[in-house]
């Protein structure tokens, strides 16, 4: 399976990590710096496999701003990542953020109840899906 996709999926985003510890809620509207804990990457037919950020050159921690519209990060390899928010959806308990780039579509659903974090996207062979946190900057 190519890795390149998803690194031009998650050099936004979006994908994060750190649970928001001892707070009651997250405030979305406030700058968010997520932490990616887990990344899965799945092919048709086969097995998902679990990757650390380093194996895939995704970044470890990203800060999400829903008021500029921008999901940013720094890979391993020190390669700068910025990526747009193209569609925000907020509910009572949730944040779903959409994306696409060049190669990949994207959407991040965070809850605001604990903080947790998943980050789907997927090309035309292959999906890709990363566990994390965020919390208020």
């Amino acid at each position: 399976m190519s890795r390149s996709p998803l690194l031009a999926l998650l050099a936004l985003p979006f994908a994060a990590a750190m649970s928001p510890l001892g707070a009651a809620s997250l405030d979305a509207k406030q700058p968010l710096i997520c932490a990616t804990l887990e990344i899965q990457t799945c092919d048709p037919g086969l097995n998902c496999e679990r990757h650390t950020v380093e194996e895939i050159d995704i970044p470890q921690f990203l800060q999400v701003s829903l008021a500029d519209k921008q999901i940013r990060g720094t890979r391993p390899s020190g390669e700068a990542v910025d990526a747009a928010i193209e569609l925000t959806k907020e509910t009572e308990q949730r944040v779903y953020l959409q994306g696409v780039t060049a190669k990949l579509g994207w959407t991040v659903n965070i809850s605001t109840v604990t903080g947790k974090m998943t980050l789907v996207a997927a090309d035309e062979t292959s999906g890709y899906v990363a566990f994390g946190a965020c919390t208020s900057r």
